[in-house]
């Protein structure tokens, strides 16, 4: 081998070790002092690192350097990054006041029942409903009865005859001012429709209710006593020599209305003495067919008490009998009634079949039976701005029920406050809200004519404005052409085409009517109103 070949081996020698890593010559054994090879040599042994030093002419191991033992770094155990709790919005419950979006609808809230009305301006919000009732606080009427009490002015002769509309009115023969009036209850039927049963089950708790009406109207003036017969009265002839037109008229090839009534007393005189009876009421068999009208005439007749037969259109269409009985006990009273007459379902001397059948307050006022502490009544000329809260006319609530103010000498602006209640079976439970009577006492009320009235509830919505329809369906004639649905337990005419609300002023609305100013502030147990001039 040439010299050439001589150095590029040992080059290959030295670029072998210097590639060499430390720990493969950490296997050898390296003492102190004994020989190594090359200079800057490292070698582990023993957990020392020993390198390679020149001492004189050699190369030995110094004495080497203890290594230091790098203590592992553990490795992190992962962070568990735990998901975020969502935030659970708590769930807020209706209250009184609640915004809510469909009228009628119902709410149980911490035990508050709550309905869902409307008010001014299309909104809906949740009001509570309750049977508790508190006497409202009120600022004493500025004037007397007196003041309100305006005189007939209508045009003479009064029609119908002995008909008032007007404070003092007088009743009719039998009847009462203030007192006891003894009615006699019994039931008809015919040799072509036989009773079945006790007649009086037809009529079950309806005495009961016309004597709580008549006791809470006149503030116990006039209470009934009633003398019940249990068993069928059998009239002398087929059913169809009994049958009467509407309004009580005789009819073609019946008895006339007062040959019925003769008979009447003869047959009931056989099982009740009918001296010094008021009036009678009597029911037909529910099966009956050929009568539909109600039967009725008025006390005076030949001596005779009045008499009052509940038709039997009412069947069908399960209409509550005591609204009938109060509708003509008032008429016995003197009471024309029968106005205002739109929207048609206010008031028992109007149609006690439909929404409400309390008394009106001019009606109430006319028969001396309202106090002072039950009505504002107030000149408009004395009236200041002022706030009154009002009792519906409809619960047997105690406070003021009714303002009045004199408007000139002939007529008046009633103002009242409407309420589901005792005698307003018929009124949902999302009606509520104000009428405003103009009465005037020049005019006169006819039955047949719609435009003839004394009195009239003004209208006080410029849009048609209906509450959802309520109660069940009755599938007959009757009940379809009346709108009657069963709500309560009573049929209801108009209940299948919603709430008449164009008559009623409702929470947050205003009218004004010759320079006063009626706005509904609020209502609740009570319906503030505020009246200015």
């Amino acid at each position: 081998m040439g010299i050439k070949g001589k150095f590029f081996k040992g080059l290959l020698i030295v670029l072998v070790l210097a590639l060499i890593p430390v720990a493969a010559l950490s296997a050898q054994k390296v003492t102190p002092g004994s020989a190594c090879k090359t200079v800057n040599q490292k070698v582990k042994y023993l957990n020392k690192t020993y390198t390679c030093i020149k001492s004189g002419k050699k190369y030995v191991w110094n004495k080497g350097a203890a290594t230091a033992t790098p203590t592992p770094t553990p490795t992190p155990a992962p962070t568990a990054t735990s998901s975020p709790t969502p935030t659970t919005k708590p769930i807020e419950l209706p209250s009184s006041g609640s915004p809510c979006k469909v009228q009628g609808e119902t709410f149980t809230s911490g035990g508050t029942p709550l309905v869902c009305r409307l008010i001014a301006g299309g909104i809906y919000k949740y009001f509570e409903l309750t049977k508790s009732f508190t006497t409202a606080s009120n600022p004493i009427s500025p004037d007397k009865l007196a003041t309100c009490r305006l005189t007939d002015q209508r045009p003479q002769p009064v029609q119908p005859e002995g008909t008032f509309i007007t404070y003092p009115i007088v009743p009719h023969v039998g009847s009462v001012k203030s007192g006891i009036e003894k009615i006699a209850v019994v039931g008809f039927d015919f040799s072509d429709s036989p009773g079945q049963g006790n007649p009086l089950d037809i009529l079950g708790n309806n005495l009961e209710r016309a004597g709580q009406f008549f006791n809470w109207y006149s503030n116990g003036k006039v209470k009934f006593e009633f003398t019940t017969y249990d068993k069928w009265i059998r009239l002398s002839q087929p059913s169809r020599a009994y049958v009467t037109g509407e309004h009580f008229t005789s009819t073609t090839g019946a008895m006339t209305v007062t040959d019925m009534a003769q008979e009447f007393n003869s047959a009931i005189n056989k099982y009740i003495n009918l001296s010094g009876y008021t009036a009678v009421f009597f029911v037909y068999p529910k099966t009956i067919e050929t009568i539909t009208q109600n039967y009725g005439l008025a006390a005076g007749w030949n001596g005779l008490p009045a008499f009052y037969g509940v038709g039997p259109s009412y069947y069908p269409v399960e209409f509550p009998y005591w609204t009938y009985i109060i509708h003509e006990m008032l008429h016995e009273q003197g009471l024309q009634g029968h106005s205002p007459k739109a929207p048609w379902r206010f008031g028992v001397l109007l149609n006690g079949n439909g929404y409400t059948a309390g008394m009106n307050s001019w009606d109430e006022l006319a028969a001396d039976w309202i106090t002072e502490d039950e009505i504002y009544c107030i000149d408009k000329a004395n009236l200041k701005p002022v706030q009154i809260s009002l009792a519906p006319i409809e619960r047997q609530q105690a406070g003021v029920h009714t303002i009045m103010i004199k408007l000139d000498n002939h007529r008046a602006l009633v103002i009242e406050s409407h309420r589901q209640g005792d005698f307003a079976q018929g009124m949902p439970e999302y009606g509520y809200g104000i009428t405003l009577q103009l009465v005037d006492t020049t005019k006169m009320t006819s039955w047949d004519n719609d435009t003839n009235v004394t009195s009239v509830y003004l209208k006080v919505s410029n849009y048609q404005r209906y509450g959802p329809e309520y109660g069940t369906r009755l599938n007959n004639k009757f009940a379809d052409d009346s709108g009657t649905n069963l709500f309560n337990g009573i049929g209801v005419s108009g209940a299948r085409w919603g709430l008449d609300q164009n008559f009623l002023l409702l929470e947050g609305e205003k009218y004004t009517l010759e320079g006063i100013t009626i706005d509904f502030l609020n209502s609740g147990n009570t319906d503030l109103i505020s009246l200015s001039n």
